[in-house]
């Protein structure tokens, strides 16, 4: 799973990109507001009101928007918790399968789940290189 060879930054990239597409392709952005990271249209929370007057750099709302959607990947993933950990740690038995051919059952299991627990489109091979990467399914699972 090439997946696997890219940095937790990377990962986020394309977790981010994922939200941005689903944002546009639901009209809460214009593919130019995309463009311009102007999220705040679809988002106030990336620009609160006190910033009415200072405009953050194209950089700092890029940088919001991922810590924004990373965080909300989080969260849905620790509301969904005992779902996740009876369908990959119990069902798919991930300690045992997570060095093996066997993230292929793991990827299969998560694929539709995955998008209905977040409630957007995203490719289940990066949230579970993601997952791994960042020891998520290890400390669920409680994988020694």
């Amino acid at each position: 799973m090439s997946k696997l060879n890219l940095s937790i930054e990377q990962l986020e990239d394309e977790i981010t990109a994922a939200y941005k597409d689903y944002l546009v392709v639901t009209m809460r952005l214009t593919p130019q507001q995309a463009r311009n990271a102007e999220y705040s249209y679809a988002l106030p929370e990336i620009r609160p009101a006190y910033e009415e007057y200072e405009v953050p750099s194209r950089e700092e709302l890029e940088r919001r928007f991922k810590v924004f959607v990373v965080s909300q990947l989080r969260y849905k993933l620790a509301q969904n918790e005992d779902i996740i950990k009876s369908k990959i740690c119990v069902d798919a038995e991930y300690c045992k399968n997570r060095n093996s051919e066997g993230l292929n059952i793991i990827v299969t299991t998560l694929d539709g789940f995955i998008s209905t627990i977040l409630g957007y489109p995203i490719p289940a091979f990066t949230v579970l290189a993601w997952l791994i990467k960042t020891r998520w399914l290890d400390g669920l699972c409680a994988c020694s």
